[in-house]
């Protein structure tokens, strides 16, 4: 389960321990190092709408000032990323069937049917990690639809509303890689313990969506502290060894730009979060009130 509500909550994007900085703020100012103009960083809930934002004048203010907007990847339209996202969520060489035993796949059968009302066999043809990314997606809070899309679509679509340059520090496919690209035994084994696991990650998803909603940084703090079934080798590789890979563009843009940055929130705190990263470089790095 955590990998994917990682990516949701916090990119795509929860296991990053929220570490320090426990400002109540999800908004943060970069400035100093020489900077002329002062940008900003903004952590996104990937299922929770533009109509989140409306609360919070501060975000678009500070959104107002920027000349560019910055996110994980360039948002396109959604036909054309579903499209691209192909290769990586269908099963290739096999079906479900096939890769779970028959014990396995009447569990699965029996989970989506109370879930949703269909049958397994609807997603035969996929890898068992889209079937879980779907499956929690499905039964997690969120408050986007087709009038209210998603934050980090939306400051996109707003900025080039705007003519303000767009730009990405990773690629579609990058970014599917790392939810769909683990061996297929893994991915049957992380979906496996979802089902089993269904009603504790309820429960997580809809107090980390609580928690977001209101800024409570301690709280996601303490939620994420208590996830306990990501690897060391996950972790690094869904987001230290991502922000890092992300700072040369960053400091780039800041250097040459006022720019309005927009991730998921779990990059940006942390001693490998963005915060700490950016003011080890010598930047000043301040929470906003976004009231």
């Amino acid at each position: 389960m955590k990998r994917f509500l990682t990516l949701i909550f916090f990119s795509l994007n929860a296991y990053a321990t929220v570490y320090g900085q426990s400002n109540g703020s999800l908004l943060w100012q970069i400035s100093g190092n020489k900077l002329t103009k002062a940008s900003y960083l903004f952590g996104t809930y990937h299922l929770i709408g533009k109509d989140f934002i409306d609360t919070l004048p501060g975000v678009m203010n500070s959104f107002n000032k920027c000349e560019m907007v910055a996110g994980e990847i360039i948002t396109e339209d959604q036909i054309l990323m579903a499209q691209k996202m192909m290769p990586y969520i269908m099963a290739n060489d096999s079906t479900l069937d096939k890769v779970l035993n028959p014990m396995e796949y009447r569990k699965l059968d029996h989970y989506i049917h109370d879930k949703t009302g269909a049958a397994a066999s609807a997603y035969n043809f996929f890898k068992p990690a889209m079937v879980q990314y779907t499956l929690l997606v499905m039964s997690s809070p969120k408050t986007i639809s087709d009038t209210n899309p998603p934050l980090d679509i939306y400051f996109q679509d707003h900025a080039r509303q705007q003519n303000k340059t767009t730009v990405g520090f990773e690629t579609l496919d990058e970014q599917a890689k790392l939810l769909f690209n683990s061996p297929i035994t893994k991915q049957k084994d992380d979906l496996m313990r979802y089902i089993a696991d269904s009603a504790k990650n309820d429960s997580a998803a809809t107090q980390l969506f609580k928690s977001y909603q209101q800024q409570d940084i301690p709280k996601l703090e303490k939620l994420l502290a208590d996830e306990d079934d990501m690897s060391p080798e996950d972790r690094t590789k869904l987001l230290s060894a991502r922000n890092k890979k992300w700072m040369p563009k960053i400091l780039n843009l800041l250097n040459n730009h006022s720019v309005f940055i927009a991730v998921g929130a779990g990059h940006l705190f942390g001693t490998d979060g963005l915060i700490e990263l950016l003011q080890q470089k010598g930047y000043r790095v301040t929470p906003v009130n976004t009231k």
